[in-house]
């Protein structure tokens, strides 16, 4: 009901192929930066980050970062989002599994809801980490 609402006023005020692009675009973006992190392809993972953050962390932190992490991804999948002007609240399921969290629990894989920040730079989407 909200998209076709969203979908009706953008159609009245600047055209229906303006506002169907904005959706899927940010969706495309999203799942492209989580099956990069899937595939290891880190570089690619990173050019979907924000240009602000790539100018104060290079990718070789970055890079470093995602290594020392004890949580390993296991599924992402994108679930909706909300926007305001050129900023994205987006929501991603994301299954994960920690490796030997508690004495005797040799994997833990649990599932949660994920929300991320996306911004919009000179008209492309980018993911805007946490600091």
């Amino acid at each position: 009901m909200k998209k076709l609402f969203f979908i009706a006023i953008c159609a009245s005020i600047i055209g229906l192929n303006a506002c169907s692009k904005q959706p899927k675009a940010i969706e495309e973006r999203v799942q492209a930066r989580w099956d990069a992190l899937f595939s290891d392809d880190i570089t690619e993972a990173y050019s979907y980050i924000s240009p602000g953050y790539r100018s104060s962390v290079s990718e070789q932190h970055y890079r470093n970062k995602l290594a020392r992490q004890a949580v390993v991804w296991v599924t992402a999948n994108y679930d909706s989002h909300q926007c305001e002007a050129d900023v994205c609240n987006v929501n991603v399921n994301l299954t994960y599994r920690v490796t030997n969290p508690l004495p005797g629990v040799k994997n833990w894989e649990s599932t949660q809801q994920v929300d991320e920040k996306w911004i919009k730079v000179k008209g492309k989407w980018y993911f805007l980490p946490e600091k």
